[in-house]
This record gives structure tokens, sequence and C-alpha cells, in this order.
């Protein structure tokens, strides 16, 4: 094993000499792409480490700058409990699902149904990253995505499907902000995750800046009762920590 690994010229070589693997044809650019993520993972890993120091994201504070744009929604309970913190704002929040109406459970109708008598516009069957064939030339001070999931592992280009959904939203996305706008996304506070959507990777194709980090605490939201797209179990039943991640365009 060791004479193996002293005459192989680059590490991946050495690994799949060990491994018995075929040699790849550009061991260079192998190489410089784990080395690409492996950094990549480290700074995930940082960025989760640190969050902590931003403490919770201000989501009332924001709502209230402008227009704002809720993206898969489910059962729609999360805009509605932002709308009843902020009465005064649900008129500029446009709430929206993946699913087309005739799919829409019996709660997700009784909460459109409260959301349309506050003033909010509700809309069915939106493709989070299609957002300008959907909303044309209209402009948002703030786009929310809370857990964004393909419920899938099949690799699509090689990475997984959470990654280019997360790539497809942010580029969709930044198209659809005003100067200064943000784009907010809950997801499951682990580095599993973190490495499966790539959210560092997916913001820097997207235009955007280093992320920042926040806590976030289901329990703020009196009455949000997260729903799976495709159904199973919702991911508040399942997890313990969730992290909010906040992308500004520079």
């Amino acid at each position: 094993m060791n004479q193996r690994y002293a005459e192989a010229p680059t590490v991946i070589e050495a690994v799949n000499k060990v491994l018995g693997r075929p040699l790849r044809v550009e061991p260079a650019a192998v190489e410089a792409k784990f080395t690409h993520d492996f950094l990549e993972q480290t700074l995930i890993e940082q960025l989760l480490v640190h969050k902590g120091k931003l403490g919770a994201f201000d989501y009332v504070q924001t709502v209230s700058q402008g227009r704002t744009l809720f993206l898969g929604e489910g059962n729609l309970s999360f805009s509605l409990a932002l709308a009843k913190l902020r009465p005064t704002v649900a008129k500029d929040f446009t709430a929206t699902t993946f699913e087309p109406a005739r799919r829409l459970s019996p709660a997700a109708l009784q909460n459109a149904s409260q959301l349309a008598r506050m003033g909010a516009k509700v809309l069915n069957g939106i493709n989070a990253t299609r957002l300008q064939t959907h909303f044309g030339a209209t402009k948002f001070h703030s786009i929310i995505f809370n857990f964004p999931n393909v419920a899938s592992r099949t690799p699509i280009y090689g990475r997984n499907p959470n990654h280019i959904l997360a790539r497809k939203f942010l580029r969709s996305a930044a198209g659809q902000l005003v100067r200064g706008g943000l784009v907010v996304m809950t997801v499951v506070d682990s580095s599993f995750y973190a490495g499966a959507f790539g959210l560092p990777a997916a913001a820097r194709f997207a235009g955007f800046g280093e992320p920042e980090i926040h806590k976030f605490k289901p329990s703020r939201f009196p009455g949000y009762m997260h729903a799976n797209t495709l159904g199973g179990q919702s991911a508040l039943a399942k997890y313990r920590s969730f992290s909010t991640w906040v992308f500004r365009l520079p």
C-alpha cells in the first residue's frame, strides 16, 4: 500500500491506486475539485459554528419593509403566522404554493381564506426556480422560502438535487428583488444538509454575497406548522435545530 501511494503523483491518484480504482484522465482537475469541495465544506461548517452570534432573524421587521414573496408555503401557515404578528403589512404579502389549488389540504384552504381576508394575495402552482415566468417585472423586497426540498437524492449533473434547486432558485430570485432586497431561506441545521444544498456556492453562482446565518425558532411564529410538499414527516417534527440563511446582492 505504501509503495503504491509513493508512486502516485497526486493524492487523488494515490487514493485510486490503493482502492483499485481506474486512474482519471485529468488527475490535476480532479484534485482541484477535491480541494475545492473540501474547502467549501470547511467553510460551511465554520459558518454553522458561528451562526449563533447573529441571533434570531427579525422576520417581522423584514416583512415590514415592502413587498414580500413567500414560496413553497405548503399549508400557508408561515405567511399567515407573520400576517397575524403584523396585520398591517399583510396587504404586501404574496403567499404561494408549489401545489396547484386542487391539491391543497383543507388546512391550506382555510389559511388561504384567512390570508385573503387580511389583504394578502395567494397563488398556487408557483415554481420557485422560474419566478420571472410567474411575476414578470414585479419586484419584491423580501423573498422567503422555508425548507426547500425536492425529496430526492438521485444526482443531477453529479450533484445533490437540492443543490441544483438552491442554485436555480437563488438565480431566479435575484432577478425579482428591489435594490437592497434579500432572500431568506430556512433549512435543517446540520453539516449534512448544508453540504447537500451547498448554499455558499449557490449564492456565488447567483451573484449574492456571503450569506448570513441565524438561528430559527419555530415557536416564535404561533400557528406555524411546516408541511412537506411531497408528503412525509414535517421537518419541524423530525428535527430540532434549524438555520435561517440570508442572502443579499452586493
